[in-house]
């Protein structure tokens, strides 16, 4: 972005941020593709960045009336896609680790399964119940209700409850890492 565009986007934050409304299309139009540009250079699945793209200019605008004359408003509007990029990654990453735990630890016997199928999952659910043995009380405990009831205990809150998860789940991995190598 050259100096006359960024000193016209800071002159249109401001003018939005004192409650012009017109000035909402123009600096959407300036800032979408350099946003969704670097929001997919950031999380590398098209998809995703323009899904955080959007969110990230959602919350622009909600927040326009915090935007400081003065300020550089392409700075601004990438902080906030950065922290949203942040975000789509961190819930991929726990969709997959839920994946792969719901996998391991509950899986259910197929009726018309085949013998070697049957095979493979008696070997994984002895592996993971080696595993999961292994674990200390509290972490069974964490992990199971976070599968079982998919809910945090009462009192504790979502945060807290969430890194216990993590760093139960982090454990689980490490133990099979250390007993079955990388694979």
């Amino acid at each position: 972005m050259d100096r006359g565009k960024r000193t016209d986007m800071n002159r249109l934050m401001t003018e939005l941020a004192d409650g012009n409304r017109a000035a909402f299309h123009p600096i959407f139009v300036a800032a979408w593709p350099i946003v969704r540009g670097f929001c997919a250079r950031f999380i590398g699945d098209v998809i995703e960045a323009e899904d955080a793209a959007q969110l990230a200019l959602v919350k622009v605008f909600e927040r326009a009336p915090t935007f400081r004359e003065g300020s550089e408003a392409m700075t601004w509007i990438l902080t906030i896609a950065a922290y949203e990029c942040r975000t789509v990654r961190q819930k991929t990453r726990r969709r997959r680790e839920l994946g792969d735990s719901t996998i391991a630890l509950s899986m259910e016997k197929d009726a018309a399964a085949s013998p070697e199928r049957e095979l493979i999952e008696r070997e994984v659910r002895t592996t993971a119940a080696e595993l999961f043995e292994g674990l200390a009380e509290v972490d069974k405990q964490v992990i199971l209700t976070a599968l079982e009831k998919g809910e945090r205990p009462e009192g504790v809150s979502a945060t807290a409850f969430r890194k216990r998860v993590q760093r139960a789940m982090d454990r689980l991995r490490f133990a099979k890492e250390k007993k079955h190598g990388d694979a």
